[in-house]
């Protein structure tokens, strides 16, 4: 696993979603949301922007959290 995946991490359990409903909310598998988190895979920059959209309209994106250029 590398640094990108441990702040995927991050991002995920901030969200305080479960796997399947992050999933649902930025258009993206379960299956892929957990390889994102294990390391054998990174999500798209789309993925990757709903996801930070998830956490602004929660107002859970804060300045302990990675940025999304930082990802890109």
């Amino acid at each position: 696993m590398n640094d990108q995946n441990r702040q995927i991490r991050k991002l995920v359990a901030a969200s305080g979603l479960s796997i399947s409903e992050l999933a649902n909310k930025i258009n993206a598998s379960p299956k892929s949301i957990y390889k994102w988190m294990s390391g054998v895979s990174l999500p798209n920059k789309e993925h990757l922007t709903a996801l930070y959209k998830v956490l602004e309209d929660s107002g859970k994106l804060n300045s302990n959290l990675p940025t999304l250029d930082s990802l890109i």
